[in-house]
């Protein structure tokens, strides 16, 4: 649950803060606190800043510096201020006005709070509701930030320079699973011996992630990532002998804020590959394709839609009216639309599947005979399997 300024005035470091003005911005989001020595002044915010100072704001009398003052908050998203005034001290009327126009909550702290400790209280409270797990790295915790997170792409690539990614660097994400979730640590050191700092690895939910890191132009990054993927799954195989897992891998991309979408990618490879049941192990977003298309994140709710649409409706009926349609149709498919065949898997007579697909024609409008049809009902055994697999 991100932090907003109306949750931020229940903390105990808040306590005495007055709300001036601005109370329709209370559900602001707050992501990051800075410090102010002239509240005019064009700083370099990031979005969703708290904006502290320590001044007075006597001196914007001025209509023209007000109106400057809030275009500059307004532009920069500024989620509230937070002015630490002299004893009897508040700040004009006019910019009191502006800021219940603007929506932008103006919060008078006592004069005699400390602004560092709001400062730390604030960064650990976003740390915390950013899901940040202190007893981990900054680096591990900044890898699950910018993969699980939608993020300002300028605060992310502020931090990825801290953590030395160069600006020429271009990054990919592989995703390992194993069946038996204690051989993580020893996943953890067969890729940093093997790729060492030309990776950043951290684990989530019983998988590893590795995020590589390559220099090469744009066009040859591909084929090197796919090349570093096979190696790694060798290395993998050699000191893991006898343990099964599976690894998905993304594309590559240049900009940092896209790492989200090849932590995705790699997601969906892995999911889509161990619905295929292939006995490689090692499966590429690019080399999907059309579930590239179909399984896209920002497919997701069209997703739903489909299986609602097929697979829900049919287990549903199949569980108020005992019938197996979901089963047959399921038949049907891996016997390759061959009667014959799925009569013979599911152990009935051929006319028992036959008056099975005239029910299912007449009850919900579906010819397993006509090709279109099938196509639709194929496409949702495939989405509801994945999405299953999803959110196991």
């Amino acid at each position: 649950m991100k932090l907003t300024v109306a949750s931020l005035l229940l903390q105990p470091y808040m306590n005495g803060t007055r709300l001036l003005a601005g109370k329709k911005g209370l559900s602001h989001p707050v992501e990051c606190v800075s410090f102010a020595e002239v509240p005019s002044a064009p700083h370099n915010l990031l979005k969703n800043t708290l904006l502290l100072t320590d001044v007075s704001f006597f001196d914007l009398r001025d209509s023209d510096a007000l109106a400057r003052t809030f275009a500059f908050y307004q532009t920069a998203k500024v989620s509230a201020l937070g002015l630490k005034l002299p004893d009897g001290a508040e700040p004009p009327e006019d910019f009191l006005r502006r800021a219940e126009q603007a929506a932008l909550p103006v919060l008078a702290l006592p004069a005699d709070v400390i602004l560092s400790s709001v400062i730390s209280g604030v960064s650990y409270e976003i740390f915390y509701r950013n899901g940040y797990n202190l007893y981990n790295s900054y680096e591990d915790n900044f890898i699950q930030e910018m993969i699980l997170t939608e993020q300002d792409r300028q605060m992310l690539v502020k931090r990825a320079r801290m953590m030395g990614i160069k600006v020429d660097e271009y990054l990919g994400v592989l995703l390992i699973a194993p069946q038996d979730v204690s051989i993580i640590p020893k996943i953890h050191k067969i890729c940093k011996d093997a790729w060492d700092t030309n990776c950043f690895i951290c684990s989530r939910n019983g998988m590893v992630m590795v995020i590589a890191r390559m220099q090469q132009p744009f066009e040859s990054t591909r084929g090197r990532l796919h090349m570093r993927a096979e190696e790694l799954f060798a290395h993998l195989k050699r000191g893991l002998p006898g343990k099964s897992f599976h690894i998905g891998v993304g594309h590559c991309y240049e900009d940092v804020s896209h790492v989200r979408k090849s932590y995705y990618e790699a997601r969906t490879a892995l999911i889509a590959g161990k619905m295929a049941r292939s006995s490689r192990g090692l499966f590429f977003y690019d080399e999907m394709g059309i579930y590239r298309i179909l399984f896209d994140l920002k497919n997701r709710e069209q997703l739903y839609e489909i299986q609602e649409e097929t697979v829900h409706r049919l287990k549903k009926y199949d569980a108020e009216n005992g019938t197996a349609f979901t089963e047959t149709i399921r038949a049907y498919f891996a016997a390759f639309c061959s009667v014959q065949k799925t009569a013979k898997a599911l152990y009935v007579h051929y006319n028992t599947i036959r008056y099975r697909m005239e029910r299912i024609k007449a009850l919900f409008g579906w010819d397993l005979m006509d090709l279109s049809d099938c196509v639709y009902l194929y496409v949702g055994f495939h989405v509801d399997k994945y999405l299953e697999e999803s959110q196991a």
